[in-house]
Order: structure tokens, then sequence, then C-alpha cells
């Protein structure tokens, strides 16, 4: 019974901040709103008078009642000032100075091009399925082409594809509950591609979870729930034109049969 209270424990404090305010800081007080008393509300800015113990802080809010009040630290969130506006004054001349400029997009520097037969011999366990005849040419083969080939994943800057969309409508899924082993992998996984070149850091009004597909004897594959967006996506219709092209002899001979026959 007390192995379970520690894991659950563990589990529920495993997203857990240490919190800590000082006296002068501002924070956001969380308290019974006035119309409803029932209902919760973010009120403040107030300000931090004293640390009372580590949990409890007394806390100044003019326009209340009583403008001192001792508050857990669950019910105070950091408040922060929005900057300050500043006049700025505009110089054209250096304006069109800077625009006659080109400007240099930094790409990252991504050296895809990594080839190591070793590693593809594990990754692929080809040593199960070839022999060491079948093997010396598989390596021949792709010594040859090996600036076209890479152990790592690459992109391409040849061929690019528009998503149209239906709505206008951003999707946002939240993400799924995993454990710290699976958000482990998926931060490396990210960090990986992000070092490769192959994702960039951006901001969008689509937002869809990630996932990781584990199956045994095999390793974990991050992949990307886009079955919402998947929803509001318009549908291409590309007729694929298939040609049978059948040699006389082999029809002759297969004449009078069925297609399996």
């Amino acid at each position: 019974m007390e192995e379970m209270q520690v894991k659950r424990k563990t589990w529920y404090d495993k997203n857990e901040v240490k919190r800590e305010f000082k006296d002068g800081d501002l924070v956001l007080v969380l308290a019974t709103s006035r119309a409803n008393q029932l209902a919760m509300q973010w009120i403040g800015p107030g300000t931090i008078l004293n640390k009372i113990s580590e949990t409890n802080y007394l806390v100044e809010i003019h326009g209340r009642r009583e403008t001192s009040q001792i508050y857990h630290i669950n019910m105070l969130k950091p408040y922060y000032k929005r900057p300050e506006h500043v006049n700025v004054i505009i110089n054209n001349e250096t304006q069109n100075s800077f625009a006659d400029q080109e400007l240099e997009i930094p790409y990252l520097e991504n050296n895809s091009l990594v080839y190591d037969f070793e590693d593809v011999i594990q990754a692929s366990e080809l040593n199960k399925h070839l022999h060491d005849k079948q093997m010396d040419r598989m390596r021949e083969l792709l010594n040859k082409y090996s600036k076209c080939i890479s152990n790592n994943p690459g992109l391409t800057n040849l061929v690019k594809h528009e998503i149209q969309l239906v709505s206008d409508q951003p999707v946002r899924t939240k993400t799924y509950r995993m454990s710290h082993r699976q958000n482990e992998i998926l931060k490396n996984e990210i960090n990986r591609t992000l070092k490769l070149g192959i994702i960039a850091v951006g901001e969008s009004d689509y937002m869809s979870p990630m996932i990781l597909v584990e199956v045994a004897r095999k390793e974990p594959r991050p992949c990307v729930d886009y079955r919402k967006l998947n929803g509001i996506i318009r549908t291409e219709y590309i007729y694929i034109y298939i040609y049978i092209y059948i040699i006389p002899s082999e029809y002759r001979r297969t004449r009078g049969k069925g297609i399996g026959g």
C-alpha cells in the first residue's frame, strides 16, 4: 500500500515546479467573485508584504474590504507588467538603405550525406536475410552510390506541396498524457530533427499532438496525429490510368484460363 502511494505521488508531482515569492513581488490572487461567491476569478495585482510560512503569504490588494490578507501559494501566480510604450523616430534614409540590402536568411547547417554501412546492417538486420556474397554485393552497390544516400533522414527543395483547407477555423488538439520515458523519446526525436534541419520552430493556428507508436521488437516511432486537421483538408482526386501489356505468346498460352490460372 505504501509503495503504491509513493508511485502515485511521484506520478502526481512529476510536473511540479517550486514557486517562491519575495517581499514586494506583484502577484495575481485567485479569489471569490463579488457577484457570485461560488465563482472564482483572478484579481490584482497585489503586493507581497511578508512570507508567513513556506506556503502562505501576506498579500496587499487595494480596493478590497481587507486590504491585506493571507493566501496560500496555490492561489497566487506572478504578475508581469507590460513594457511601457516608447516614442520611436523613424529615419527614412536609414530605412531605405536597409531595404536596398538583400537580407540573408539563416539556414541550419545540415550534413545529411552521412553514410555508414555498419549502421545500415544494424538498423535493417541484413545479416539475417543475406549470405556473405550477397552482403558483399550490397556493400559494393551502396558504396558506389554513397554520395546519393545517407543514414540520416533529409529533405528536398525540388518539390513543394500546397495543402488547401475548406475551413478557416483553427484546429487545436490537446496533447496526450504520456509517461516520462515516452516524453524523453519524443524530446530526443524533436531535437534530432531540428538539428538535421527537417523541421523548424514556428507559430501556427493549427496544433496537432504527437504520439508514440510502439511495436514489439522495434524502436518506438514518433508520429503526429493529423486526424482533426485532415478533416478540413480539401480532397483532391487523382485519376490513375493503368495500362496492361499482354505478350502474345503468354496470352495464347493462358487463353481460356482465369486470371489466377
